[in-house]
This record gives C-alpha cells, structure tokens and sequence, in this order.
C-alpha cells in the first residue's frame, strides 16, 4: 500500500517542480515586441512638411529590420536610400538613424506614424525648402 502512496507523491512533486521553472525566455520583452511591430515593408499613405501635404512621395516605401532599414522611391536629402537605426536610450518610440537623426514614432500592426525635424545642416549643402518638422503616414504591406 505505500507503494502507491509513493508513487503518487512523486508524480505530484515533479509536476510542481517542472511547474514552478523561473524560466521566462518564452515572453518577449518590449523592446523585442517593439521591433517586431516595425519589422517589413510600410508604404507612406501622406507626408507633411511643417503640416503642409507633400507631393512626390505617393510610392515611397521603407522596410525595417531589427538594425537597418532600406528605402524605395525616396527623396534622400530626406530619406537615405539604406542606412541604420537603433531605439534611443530609455525609449521605444524614438529612434536614431545612422545619419543622427532622431525620429519620434508610433507603430501598431498596420500602422506606423513618424515625426522628425530635418535641418539642410545634415545634407552636404544648402537644401531650399526642406528644413522643418516632416511627418510620414505608413500603411503596412
């Protein structure tokens, strides 16, 4: 008759103790769900410059990886055609492009907002016209 008691208590105790494993790897953290969301192809449904629509952008496209992105049909005093990027320290809906500069974002499954301000003193030249607060629309394809 022990024997089946015995039995029984090992069955149960490795039960709990396979159970109760801090092993957590299973759960992404947020900066790892964060670039997942951003991670494909994005076409821009509208650009604006200082709140004004923006022509010439109606096929531009972007594709993110975990540390770079590669852009199609771009203007690239804006937008360099391939480069990388990184969150910024203690955000994650801020990045900084390998050319420093700093964009705001907000991106769900099928949607991606990004703000930034471009200054021609990140070009190699005077750029009329181009300086201010450009906002890009994405759509995710």
């Amino acid at each position: 008759m022990k024997n089946p008691y015995l039995l029984y208590f090992l069955v149960v105790f490795v039960f709990f103790v396979t159970s109760c494993s801090n092993d957590d790897s299973g759960t992404p953290n947020p900066e790892e769900v964060q670039i997942e969301l951003l991670k494909g192809s994005w076409r821009a449904t509208q650009v604006t410059l200082n709140e004004t629509d923006q022509d010439g952008w109606d096929d531009f496209e972007i594709e993110f990886t975990e540390e770079t992105y590669i852009t199609t049909n771009t203007q690239t005093q804006i937008w360099p055609e391939s480069g990388s990027w990184h969150f910024v320290e203690g955000s994650l809906n801020q990045m900084e492009r390998g050319d420093g500069i700093v964009i705001d974002f907000q991106v769900t499954g099928s949607a991606l907002t990004m703000t930034f301000m471009f200054s021609s003193t990140h070009s190699s030249g005077k750029l009329n016209g181009l300086d201010g607060v450009y906002a890009f629309q994405f759509q995710k394809q």
